[in-house]
């Protein structure tokens, strides 16, 4: 009966308090939502109004900025104006209900820009060119205002219709305000540039459409008569009056015309124009809060009516509802127990008893531990996802292959680098594949080359056997080379990194080839045959024998003057290949550095292996090379040091196939020597010669002799020959055959040369005209520019006539780089000074030098003229040059004439001129005008 009555009072009221609470829910939403409304309304109102208030700032800041002297009284006041709008805005902000953090960031966005616009005007005075600088910081003062404007729109998201045209104004205000931003630049004198020139127009044509999109909206909203009339002053105002002008006053910018007004006049003017703009964004928020009050009323009324019915049937439910809940505890009870014991992870454990906690307390309890143990669950699922994306990019990431394996040698993890560096695809390897099947497929791609897959799976269980702390290397060998670094890992398995080194072992063994071989030949270098010559040495000590041969090209420092360092490199690779071919396998050649080369001939039969080893180079290397065009005529010289008999330690071999060497090149160069006892007291003789050879003219000890030139058909003496003599301090005179070459070798020659010019011309200057003076030049002095120059300063000195200085050279000085000697003699003959052929008939004589040069004398060498009373040969060699000079129109001068017989031949055959011994040695410049007077005697007597 009861539950009858019950069930009748629950089935006739609960409808009615359903549908009471659904109204009062409706008219609570409607309410809080017209609250919200009203506030956000509040809040965008005082936001615009001070990103208003921070635009005509910037505006004035940029006035300011662009003026001379900034005024800080109106930047002042524009100051405290923004101030009070920055306290509206957080106010507005607070009652709409804004987060904390929104609030603060809009704060400081805001004051921060107050700030910014600040420091600008007041580092104005500072610019020396303001317009590029003070341009970029007045774009990052838009930047903020516009970081500004965003947040405070986000603070309002459900604001209505006319809240949004009154942002619409808003932005209306900031478009005009931009194109006044760029006209102020025009009218200030700072120029337009071609995209702020397409800014204008494009903010020209944005202003139009942001205007009709606002007259739309606001027609559609039903607006009231106040609204409209807003609307329509400030189409008459600005649309009809003014932007007309600003549309003209573009055009003009844009065409790059000079502006109609002065910077002043337009900021006053545009200040107005703008503050037209300001009424139609007040109507729209004043009518936005009115409607907005009352949509509140509206709703709490609604609020209070659905409260008061629902409220009535709340109470006789509750009476119902006592009365069946006391039918529901144990079910409750029961569902609490469970619903703990799950909570707890035991599902088989009894009721609590004797629990304090209600029901109803305990069930939530339970809820919470149910919802922590998910919250924790999803943290940690969470984390673990994140560790597995970090450790998947970290391996797929590493310059090393990686591999995992587990205790029972099953594969857990592997990169794509370690399929790269093995050469396996990627889709060969799963995870759960054993060692020894990766072993087996490692081999089938080619590495453990000479072994099966069980031989290396073997080995490689033998590293993993051993593994300790330290872990164990390996290496894989094959084209490429991969290290292999096994580790164990906490508990059981390992982990296998690999690593190509194949560029690693490469680099190594190029660094190594490097420091034992010649980077130009590729033969060995010193290292390298030091290390060869050790070893060969310790077999010498048990009785073998061995010759170490000391290698020196001739004339190779005459290729690299005249063709160029280009050519001699490569002489020097043709040479090291010659050289090769004339030795055994067993052999060592080197490099030591520059032309010189050295061989150890290991076994044989010596000296008789090193005799003919040398024979066949000296032989191969004498050949003519032809390089790139250039046919090259070398040769060389050779010393050679047998051990044990020389000696039997590396250094003394060295020393005395080196000595051994240098008396090859004493002794005309082309030949070999082996080394003898005294050669290293002669070594000891000529490092003191060249020792004092350098000291020597700065000392004063040489001194230069003239040996007359007599012409037979007048019988007189028409000039002398200028001869070097070296008084040495200790040895007396030294030969110059003695120590011309030996200069020449040291680089002595150029000096030593210029030198015996200047004491040749000032002796010549005091002798009577046309008495001439002959210099010989070394043909190392025509590869030194230096020469012409040395000649002109001679005779400038001296103030001899240049027709007075002959300058004798040798056939050899012809022989490299012809075209440049002949282009140095030529300068010298252009000079007026003769030049003679010295020692014709002997070296390298070659009929063609006549015809290439127009030379003014032949100088016949003195062996013909010895070999005249012997051999009939000498007679028609000089017959023949006589004649060959005579029809060229060039003098003839026999040198070493000592018999009255040989001066009748000479005579006889026409020769021109005559010198020697039978007329005078060489004698001081002082002596040289009493030699005209007794030889004139003496030759009318002959006569």
């Amino acid at each position: 009966m009861r539950s009858a009555f019950l069930a009748g009072c629950i089935t006739l009221v609960l409808p009615g308090l359903a549908a009471s609470g659904h109204d009062v829910v409706q008219a609570w939403t409607a309410w809080r939502s017209a609250q919200v409304v009203t506030r956000e309304t509040r809040a965008v109102a005082e936001a615009m109004r001070a990103s208003a208030a921070l635009m005509l700032e910037r505006g004035e800041l940029q006035a300011q900025g662009l003026a001379v002297t900034p005024d800080f009284e109106i930047l002042a006041r524009g100051a405290a104006a923004t101030d009070l709008a920055l306290a509206h805005t957080r106010s507005a902000l607070l009652e709409a209900g804004a987060s904390t953090a929104l609030i603060n960031q809009t704060q400081e966005i805001l004051s921060a820009t107050r700030i910014r616009a600040m420091e600008v005007v007041r580092n104005r005075a500072s610019f020396r060119a303001p317009s590029e600088q003070f341009a970029r910081l007045i774009e990052s003062l838009d930047a903020e205002m516009s970081r500004a404007e965003r947040a405070i729109t986000l603070a309002s998201p459900s604001t209505g219709v006319l809240v949004g045209l009154a942002r619409g104004s808003n932005d209306l205000r900031a478009i005009a305000g931009r194109r006044g931003q760029l006209l102020s630049l025009w009218t200030g004198g700072q120029g337009v540039s071609p995209a702020q020139k397409d800014e204008l127009l494009i903010l020209t044509g944005r202003l139009a459409g942001a205007w009709d999109r606002i007259q739309r909206g606001i027609a559609a909203a039903r607006p009231t008569p106040g609204l409209v009339e807003a609307v329509k002053i400030t189409e008459k105002r600005f649309f009809v009056q003014e932007e007309p002008w600003y549309r003209e006053l573009a055009k003009t910018a844009v065409a790059g015309a000079e502006p109609p007004l002065s910077h002043a006049q337009y900021r006053r003017w545009t200040k107005i124009a703008l503050g037209l703009l300001v009424p139609v964004r007040e109507a729209l928020i004043s009518e936005a809060s009115a409607q907005g009050e009352g949509a509140v009323s509206a709703a709490l009324r609604r609020m209070l009516v659905s409260l008061g019915l629902a409220l009535l049937s709340v109470c006789l439910v509750m009476a119902a509802v006592v009365v069946l809940l006391r039918g529901l505890v144990d079910p409750v009870r029961r569902i609490t127990a469970a619903t703990a014991a799950l909570a707890n992870g035991n599902i088989t454990a009894s009721k609590p008893v004797g629990s304090r906690l209600t029901e109803v307390a305990a069930m939530e309890a339970a809820v919470a531990v149910f919802r922590n143990n998910l919250v924790s669950l999803h943290e940690r699922e969470t984390e673990l996802r994140g560790t597995n994306l970090r450790f998947g990019a970290a391996l797929e990431n590493m310059s090393q292959g990686l591999t995992m394996y587990d205790a029972r040698e099953h594969l857990t993890v592997f990169n794509r680098r370690f399929c790269e560096i093995v050469g396996l695809p990627p889709d060969r390897i799963k995870i759960g594949m054993t060692f020894r099947e990766v072993v087996a497929l490692s081999v089938e791609a080619g590495n453990f080359p000479g072994q099966s897959a069980e031989q290396a799976y073997a080995d490689r269980q033998g590293f993993i056997s051993r593994l300790d702390a330290s872990g164990q290397h390996d290496e894989l060998t094959g084209e490429r080379a991969i290290a292999v670094r096994y580790q164990p890992m906490t508990g059981a398995g390992w982990v296998s990194t690999y690593e190509d080194v194949t560029e690693r072992r490469a680099a190594e063994a190029c660094i190594a080839h490097m420091a034992h071989h010649d980077g130009l030949t590729g033969l060995a270098n010193r290292v390298l045959f030091r290390e060869e010559m050790d070893r060969a040495l310790i077999r010498a000590k048990r009785g073998d024998s061995l010759a170490v041969l000391c290698l020196d090209l001739d004339r190779f420092k005459a290729v690299n003057d005249t063709l160029g360092h280009s050519v001699g490199d490569t002489l020097l690779k043709s040479v090291a290949e010659r050289l090769r071919g004339c030795m055994r396998d067993t052999d060592i050649l080197a490099r030591l550095g520059g032309d010189e080369f050295v061989i150890l001939q290991v076994a044989g039969d010596q000296p008789v292996g090193a005799t003919a080893l040398a024979r066949r180079i000296i032989e191969t290397i004498g050949s003519p090379f032809d390089l790139d065009g250039h046919r090259v005529d070398i040769g060389t010289s050779i010393g050679i040091a047998v051990a044990p008999d020389d000696g039997i330690e590396a250094d003394g071999l060295l020393k005395s196939a080196d000595m051994a060497l240098y008396q090859a090149k004493g002794d005309g160069r082309g030949a070999f020597r082996f080394f003898e006892a005294g050669m290293n007291a002669k070594m000891q003789l000529r490092r003191g010669l060249e020792i004092h050879l350098r000291q020597a003219l700065g000392r004063g000890e040489f001194a230069v002799h003239f040996q007359p030139l007599v012409e037979l058909e007048a019988g007189e003496v028409s000039g002398f020959e200028a001869l070097l003599r070296w008084d040495h301090p200790t040895r007396g005179q030294v030969p110059p055959d003695q120590f011309i070459p030996l200069a020449e070798e040291l680089g002595l020659i150029g000096s030593i040369g210029a030198w015996v010019l200047r004491e040749a011309c000032a002796a010549a200057a005091a002798w009577p005209a046309p008495l001439s003076v002959a210099v010989n030049l070394s043909p190392v002095q025509f590869r030194n520019r230096q020469l012409v120059l040395d000649v002109v300063g001679a005779l400038g000195a001296s103030g001899l006539a240049p027709s007075r200085l002959e300058l004798e050279i040798t056939e050899t000085a012809m022989l490299f780089d012809t075209d440049a000697t002949l282009a140095t003699l030529r300068q010298l003959k252009e000079l007026g000074v003769r030049i003679a052929m010295d020692d014709f008939g002997t070296g390298y004589s070659s009929l063609s030098y006549l015809r290439k040069f127009p030379f003014d004398k032949i100088k016949i060498d003195r062996t013909f003229v010895r070999d005249l009373s012997v051999t009939e040969g000498s007679l028609a060699i000089i017959r023949a040059v006589t004649r060959l000079a005579a029809d060229l129109g060039m003098v003839t001068t026999a040198e070493g004439v000592e018999t009255h017989e040989q001066l009748a031949t000479l005579r006889a055959q026409g020769c021109t001129q005559a010198q020697g011994y039978l007329f005078s040695q060489a004698r001081p410049a002082n002596e040289a005008l009493g030699l005209v007077r007794s030889i004139g005697r003496s030759m009318k007597d002959v006569a």
